[in-house]
């Protein structure tokens, strides 16, 4: 099962910027350790017919990059966390906390 997540946005103060709204995806890998993050969607440029003259020309390629950079935050992201849950995984027990019994007077 390929996990889906409902994405928008507007902007957050009025300007001339996209409105989007579109899904993101979180494919998994053939081995537990890789994982690809696919972003679709639609977006209205501003401004009517001028906006969309300037995305032919422009916005379009704004609009991908901006994109693009996002994915790479999420994905980054996602990898810190899965270090840093690995790392605990890793991490001996703290003394005292264990459920092992070592021995006691009786043992000898």
């Amino acid at each position: 099962m390929t996990p889906r997540f409902a994405v928008q946005w507007t902007p957050e103060k009025p300007g001339p910027f996209p409105l989007f709204a579109g899904e993101l995806l979180v494919e998994a890998g053939n081995d537990y350790d890789t994982f690809t993050l696919r972003l679709s969607g639609t977006y209205m440029p501003p401004l009517g017919v001028v906006g969309k003259g300037f995305d032919t020309v422009l916005g379009n390629r704004i609009a991908q990059a901006t994109a693009a950079d996002l994915l790479h935050r999420l994905k980054d992201m996602i990898e810190q966390e899965f270090e840093v849950d690995e790392q605990r995984k890793r991490r001996p027990e703290p003394a005292g906390d264990s459920l092992e019994r070592h021995g006691d007077a009786s043992d000898a």
